[in-house]
């Protein structure tokens, strides 16, 4: 008898995201055949930590549907839905501590860094490519970056989705600030009290990072950004598996996809954007 495996992959926040997700699901069964044995798919609240069972989604080959139902923990576990995390960030940290307490070493794509952690890790031999970032304690500290530099992002450390974060520039007669996906979202501060003011009530202490902002290309009023792919491979070596550019909403100030951007092969983007050769593309991206 040959015993295939037992995959959970956490793929939402709720059940009710969940079922939303489900034509989105075929991604990670697509190679079925050659995996076998019971893949199911869940969300956040739908782990019983008690009884340590599931309320999810299990899929079947038969059918090519999923089944809804109760499950036994997986023997492994695969997250997917960091992208979600705004609001539920340490709830989810609870969860992933929780089954790497049941699992051991057998789950995947955790841990996480938040911002600050990650920064802390790049900068250790990457510094001089950084865009400097520091953590926000109090509004001086703003003005202290805004003397340094022009433009600023404020964002949260543990944020997603490009949700609450402000662009704050130095102009010659006080601060501008930009904030969501549309270009109307802008404020206009004249005098360093009133910005003082919007600061302490918007920005939370040690829970923001000032962050030097970066001129990015800009495409038919879309800023640019790409994104590596980094996995390790069997011998634990990281590989460059591959690289993505995002397009950010018209006037927007974040590249988010749930922000109004979307995502691109970014060999494409580097041929028709930077109009860069193919020989040109490989040798940048690799």
């Amino acid at each position: 008898m040959i015993f295939g495996p037992y995959i959970g992959v956490l793929a939402a926040v709720t059940k009710e995201t969940l079922k939303q997700s489900i034509p989105y699901l075929s991604v990670y069964v697509k190679d079925y055949e050659k995996i076998g044995g019971t893949i199911i798919a869940f969300s956040l609240d739908g782990i019983d930590h008690e009884n340590e069972t599931i309320t999810g989604l299990m899929f079947d080959p038969k059918s090519n549907n999923w089944i809804e139902g109760i499950f036994p923990y997986p023997r492994s576990v695969f997250s997917v839905v960091e992208t979600s995390l705004t609001e539920n960030w340490s709830t989810y940290l609870d969860t992933m501590k929780h089954f790497h307490q049941k699992l051991g070493k057998r789950i995947f794509n955790y841990p996480n860094f938040d911002k600050w952690q990650m920064y802390q890790l790049l900068k250790e031999r990457l510094q001089q490519f950084l865009p400097k970032t520091v953590i926000y304690y109090e509004p001086k500290d703003v003005w202290k970056m805004l003397k340094e530099y022009p433009s600023l992002y404020i964002k949260p450390i543990n944020g997603r989705l490009g949700k609450y974060v402000l662009k704050v520039t130095r102009i010659s007669n006080g601060v501008i600030v930009k904030y969501g996906r549309h270009s109307k979202n802008v404020k206009h501060f004249k005098s360093w009290s009133l910005f003082k003011f919007y600061l302490r009530r918007i920005v939370k202490e040690e829970a923001y990072l000032i962050q030097q902002a970066i001129d990015l290309v800009k495409y038919d009023d879309q800023i640019i950004d790409f994104r590596i792919i980094m996995v390790k491979n069997n011998q634990g070596i990281w590989e460059n598996i591959g690289a993505f550019s995002r397009y950010g909403g018209k006037n927007s100030i974040v590249s988010n996809i749930t922000a109004g951007g979307k995502a691109e092969i970014g060999g494409i983007t580097l041929k028709t954007v930077f109009e860069l050769s193919i020989k040109e593309m490989i040798d940048l991206v690799n």
